[in-house]
């Protein structure tokens, strides 16, 4: 029985297994419309080649446009969160400063010896009844 497919397509199983695209010489994957396929989280953008008054899409591979909108949405949270997290490093060096300026002193101030050791008076008993 004929096909049709290119002679650089293989069969396996029924289906045919198309090449990913090659590479040029300007390091990009052209060809993705005529007989290789893009790589997965790739699509084929229109690419033309002009021939003498002939204009040909041939195609070129680059990522797809949900992995471009996750890749800014990731940028910007992460720049969310660098600014937050200075924001906060920043108020919190201003409060120590603030303290040490208005003449505090931790070792000075003894901690509540009730948050330390356990009363004396605590019952064990009670707890296993």
């Amino acid at each position: 029985r004929g096909t049709t497919a290119p002679p650089n397509r293989h069969f396996r199983a029924g289906k045919v297994l198309v090449p990913l695209c090659a590479q040029s010489n300007k390091e990009e994957r052209t060809g993705c419309t005529g007989n290789c396929r893009c790589g997965f989280l790739e699509r084929c953008y229109p690419k033309f080649r002009t021939a003498s008054n002939e204009h040909t899409d041939i195609g070129v591979c680059n990522p797809a446009v949900a992995v471009l909108v996750f890749l800014s949405v990731l940028l910007i949270g992460i720049f969310l969160v660098c600014m937050v997290v200075l924001r906060a490093y920043f108020q919190w060096r201003e409060r120590i400063q603030a303290m040490m300026e208005s003449g505090y002193n931790p070792v000075d101030e003894l901690p509540d010896p009730g948050l330390i050791a356990p009363p004396k008076s605590m019952d064990i008993s009670r707890l296993h009844a």
